[in-house]
């Protein structure tokens, strides 16, 4: 039986493939006839079907969990909506260029590639002072609020920014999936275990909502990036950064299920049918571009 993991692994490998063949169609092409069910529609419809049978997908799932008793605890409703925004983050890059993503603008201004090692270094640290923060608690709750400052890589994330741009979305990718699996466990009283934020002395469940907003500060700068460099997108490429989204809600489902139960199981062939999808709806696009 395929794992939940394999099954996560396969759909977004299919989803790699997606972008490779679609990020670069020519914008007139979307007019293009191309079939649907039996009937004629055209390219813009199909590439539209990525999100939309994602999301409708995501429903079929929500309600196939709570038909097998499956209860998302707070921890997992927190980590889902930081899959959601993580996704939207990264559909904003589809169509980014290797000289867009090096790209410096004005003063004191961030190119894309120093944004998004910024982002997988506070990843590092918010998932590093959370996990302290649960620690601590369970342990009797002495000592500092915060881990010392030796503990924490540097918040800039220089070391974060190395490498082509592959390779740093694909550190990005699988800092998001460490922190999902160190944090999807943490109940109730992890959540209200004391901790220290900037000038601020809050909770655990605090610091799990700042996955979050923390992704959101960051897509709303790189937007602003993306407008100062004028890197544009296309509308196949605006149409795939809203299935990224999609995408993000529908694996945001997954967050706590286990192999080998009921849930895992319904969530696994609703991911698998997921990439069989999408593989068809990429074949026929590319099949009407003649």
């Amino acid at each position: 039986m395929t794992s939940l993991s394999a099954a996560l692994t396969g759909l977004r490998t299919v989803r790699r493939d997606t972008v490779r063949r679609l990020a670069g169609l020519p914008p007139e092409t979307v007019t293009r006839s191309a079939p649907w069910r039996g009937a004629t529609s055209d390219v813009r419809f199909l590439l539209l079907r990525l999100a939309d049978d994602d999301l409708m997908r995501t429903v079929r799932l929500q309600i196939g969990l709570a038909g097998v008793g499956h209860a998302p605890t707070e921890a997992h409703r927190i980590l889902a909506a930081t899959a959601t925004v993580r996704g939207r983050l990264m559909g904003s890059l589809i169509g980014l260029a290797e000289d867009g993503f090096e790209q410096g603008w004005g003063d004191n201004e961030w190119s894309v590639r120093r944004v998004l090692g910024h982002i997988v270094a506070t990843d590092r640290r918010y998932l590093i002072g959370t996990r302290y923060a649960v620690e601590r608690a369970r342990s009797g709750g002495t000592g500092p609020l915060r881990p010392p400052d030796s503990a924490l890589p540097d918040r800039q994330g220089l070391a974060e920014s190395e490498g082509t741009m592959a390779e740093v979305v694909a550190r990005m990718a699988a800092m998001h999936d460490e922190r999902i699996a160190a944090l999807a466990g943490l109940g109730a009283a992890d959540l209200d275990a004391p901790t220290n934020w900037m000038l601020w002395d809050l909770d655990v469940r605090f610091r799990l909502y700042r996955f979050t907003e923390h992704d959101r500060e960051h897509l709303v700068q790189l937007r602003k990036t993306y407008s100062a460099i004028d890197a544009v997108p296309t509308e196949p490429q605006r149409i795939l950064e809203e299935a990224a989204a999609a995408r993000g809600g529908l694996e945001a489902l997954v967050i706590g299920l286990e192999d080998g139960t009921t849930a895992a199981d319904r969530a696994i062939a609703i991911l698998a049918e997921a990439a069989e999808s999408e593989r068809e709806i990429t074949d026929t696009v590319i099949k009407a571009m003649g």
